[in-house]
């Protein structure tokens, strides 16, 4: 179920959720969608999917960067791909509370480390 604009867009701006922004990997265009994540103390953030059929997961995957927006401030990725043990470690952090991990964060899950300024 696709959460009502509205709501979306408080999320955003309270912060619970970021904006991010990927180059599509077949158009070439950028692309942006609303994720749920989570800062970690090093500044590195955490961002997962729904499920394989994601296109900014597929996106990112392809680019292995993107900007992303938390609170109105914006910075630029790279991304890291998690798999395993820190794969299901960090599901269970973005997972709402009570539910399943393993359910509700199915697909591709990463950690975007704030890119060196070019």
């Amino acid at each position: 179920m696709e959460m009502p604009g509205w709501m979306a867009s408080m999320m955003l701006r309270m912060g619970m959720l970021a904006e991010i922004t990927v180059v599509g990997r077949k158009s070439g265009l950028e692309r942006t969608a609303m994720i749920n994540k989570k800062v970690m103390v090093d500044g590195s953030v955490l961002v997962a999917a729904g499920g394989e059929e994601h296109q900014w997961a597929r996106n990112l995957r392809a680019a292995g960067r993107c900007r992303l927006t938390i609170k109105g401030q914006t910075a630029e990725y790279t991304a890291a791909e998690l798999d395993g043990d820190e794969r299901l470690s960090a599901a269970k952090s973005l997972a709402p509370p009570f539910a399943d991990p393993a359910k509700s964060v199915a697909g591709p899950v990463f950690r975007l480390i704030p890119a060196e300024p070019q």
